[in-house]
């Protein structure tokens, strides 16, 4: 299990996100998630976005970068995400960190 504050969102986009974590993940390629994210003063509560693991790898650094696809974003969710990318303390939300929420995601299958 990941906890609290565990990476650093180093790219984001309305299809997914490239993590720099601060420790070897727990998870794989394939696997799905709940990322929450810090949504940053002012901007309501954190973003709660469905996720699956498309990479992991070592960068240069020797430190472990994860690649995401974001799942089922709403109209909303991707109004709310666009919001915290473009709000100018967003550099600090995005930084501040992520969080695992404890709950599988109904993939379907």
């Amino acid at each position: 299990m990941l906890g609290s504050n565990h990476g650093e969102v180093m790219d984001i986009s309305a299809t997914g996100a490239k993590i720099a974590l601060r420790r070897a993940p727990d998870l794989k390629a394939g696997d799905v998630f709940k990322l929450e994210v810090d949504s940053g003063a002012g901007l309501g509560s954190s973003l709660k976005l469905d996720c699956c693991v498309v990479w992991l790898r070592l960068n240069a650094d020797k430190k472990f970068e994860m690649g995401v696809e974001f799942r089922d974003m709403t109209p909303e969710l991707k109004k709310r995400l666009l919001e915290v990318v473009l709000h100018p303390t967003r550099t600090q939300a995005l930084q501040r960190g992520w969080t695992l929420v404890p709950e599988p995601i109904d993939d379907g299958e």
